[in-house]
């Protein structure tokens, strides 16, 4: 019998997938949420002139679930393939999402797509810059997923589970889009 088709293939365990949907929680809508709680409280001008995230329900349930359920996911498959840092898939993905990442802020810079991160367009605070790092980041962990996913699909390395969790990532990812469009239009 073939040794690698009875060795078990690894699982994440609930630690793991719990400390990745908290980080993503925490980062996404944590840090932006709780600045807002506190300038709510502080009565701090720029929540009183520009829409803060609290108002956004792209940033309520995108950033706070439908983030959190898609990086989890896709740290189950990551657990799996063993992605190695300096591969040029990881290289890549770094690059691509900070791509990415940079042409949403030039769209909403373009588009005078203002709010308590860009009061101005083109002008970003503090939390505007931090919000470029983090969806750099996450564009870059999603880019990952997606090459990994698309070097494996092809040679039928993809079990029943990961293709369940890509059908999930996809209407996540379809829902997040749909928000951000009826936040903003």
């Amino acid at each position: 019998m073939d040794n690698k088709k009875n060795q078990a293939k690894p699982q994440a365990d609930t630690g793991l997938l719990a400390a990745t949907a908290l980080t993503t929680f925490v980062a996404a809508l944590g840090v932006s949420g709780g600045t807002n709680v506190v300038m709510h409280f502080t009565g701090n001008k720029l929540i009183k002139e520009h829409r803060p995230t609290l108002t956004f329900r792209s940033a309520i349930f995108g950033d706070g679930v439908l983030l959190p359920i898609i990086s989890t996911l896709m740290m189950k498959s990551f657990v799996q393939w063993k992605p190695r840092m300096g591969s040029r898939a990881s290289l890549a993905s770094i690059v691509g999402g900070s791509a990415l990442s940079l042409v949403f802020h030039i769209g909403q810079g373009r588009g005078g797509l203002v709010n308590w991160t860009m009061t101005r367009p083109w002008r970003w605070n503090l939390l505007g810059y931090y919000h470029f790092v983090y969806m750099s980041t996450q564009f870059s962990y999603m880019m990952l997923y997606l090459m990994l996913l698309a070097g494996k699909l092809p040679k039928g390395e993809i079990d029943a589970g990961q293709k369940r969790d890509l059908t999930i990532i996809g209407v996540c990812l379809g829902l997040f889009a749909l928000l951000l469009v009826t936040d903003y239009y």
